[in-house]
Parts: C-alpha cells; structure tokens; sequence
C-alpha cells in the first residue's frame, strides 16, 4: 500500500512532523506537511510511527473512535502509556477526559494491561474514581476510570491486588478501597459508573484469598 510506504521510509514521518511545527518560519510548508499527516492517518501503520516520534494526537483519534487494529496491538500501549497517565495527571478537564476515554480502549485488551500497571495506571484511576479535586474542582471521570480499573482486574494480571493505589500504601484490597467504592455504588453517581464499580467489587471477591479482615 502506498501509504504504509511513505510511513516505513525513515526518517519521512519525522520530517513531516517537524515541518509541521515551523509554522513560523515556513507557513506554507507546514501547512502542506499537515494536510499531508493528515492523509497518512488512513494507514495504522503510519499512526504507529507518528506516536514513536512524538505526534499521538492520530493515535488518541483512532483509539477514541475504536479502531479495532489499532486497539488490539501492543505497541499502543507500550508507546502511549506513559504519556496518557501524565495527560489524566495535568489537571485540564479536556485533556484528561481525552486521555481516559483511550486508556479505556487500550485497557480493553487484555494484554496491555500488564503494560498499563506497569506505567502507573493504578493510583491514577483510584484518584479519578475516590472523592478527591484537581485545582478545587470535583473530578468528572468516574465512568471511564471504574472502566479501566475493572478491565485491569478482570485481566487476572498477577500483582494487580498488591500495587499501592494512594500515597499513604493502601492497596486494592486495602478496607480504605473496598469501603470506598461501596459508598460510591450507594451515592448517585452515573448507573453506568456504578456498573463498573460493582464489577471491581465482584473481581476482589474472586481472589483467591478473599478482602483482609
């Protein structure tokens, strides 16, 4: 595919980028360079090699708009991790509703969620899930961080019990957690939220050493 060969020409997606981003110095080349990004965002394998170079806007589209072959490759969630918990962690509501809506996506596959807790996603769903603020405003993302949790713990991936979720070492199982999310499951939040909280609930009920006493 015409395409998918510009995009494995090294070096080519990288130069377009950078053209891109000198619209100062060359107006009307950048302009050429975006339209023609723009173009290559058809191809996931372009989308791929736009995200290892640093421009995920494509990759968080065609995640947010559930594109199943990009969805399901484990480079998405090795190359874009990290930088959606740091989006979620810089406090713009936009951006980090954008960044939660594609860590639901990638979550969704089982496989990256090894990948996912290993980037932090843990601590930085717990705290979008439990009472807490950002710059004094109530947080407004239960939904899609009670998706994510739950399909991280529904993945059966080993160690997801025994990861600290708050600054002060509680865990998943910790009484602080567990009691947390069943007030939430009674207070009037979003039914769909609720859903998948009671989803958490149920997946720490089936470990095999049940809720500490």
């Amino acid at each position: 595919m015409f395409l998918d060969r510009i995009g494995g020409t090294p070096g080519g997606i990288l130069i377009l980028i950078s053209m891109k981003y000198n619209k100062e110095a060359d107006p009307f080349s950048a302009a050429k360079a975006e339209e023609t990004l723009k173009n290559l965002e058809k191809s996931p394998i372009n989308v791929r090699c736009m995200a290892e170079n640093g421009f995920v806007e494509p990759l968080l589209n065609h995640l947010i708009d559930g594109s199943e072959e990009v969805q399901m490759e484990t480079y998405v969630a090795e190359r874009a991790s990290t930088t959606l918990i740091q989006m979620i962690n810089g406090g713009n509501t936009s951006i980090r509703r954008e960044a939660l809506r594609a860590l639901v996506q990638i979550s969704a596959h089982p496989p990256n969620c090894k990948i996912l807790m290993a980037a932090g996603i843990m601590q930085t769903v717990v705290e979008e899930i439990l009472p807490c603020r950002i710059n004094s405003e109530p947080l407004d993302s239960p939904k899609e961080a009670a998706t994510i949790l739950a399909n991280i713990l529904e993945s059966d991936e080993e160690g997801s019990s025994e990861m600290k979720v708050s600054e002060t070492g509680h865990t998943i199982v910790s009484h602080y957690f567990i009691y947390s999310i069943a007030q939430l499951i009674k207070s009037s939040i979003p039914e769909e939220a609720s859903a998948n909280l009671v989803r958490i609930l149920l997946s720490l009920a089936k470990l095999p050493y049940g809720w500490p006493l």
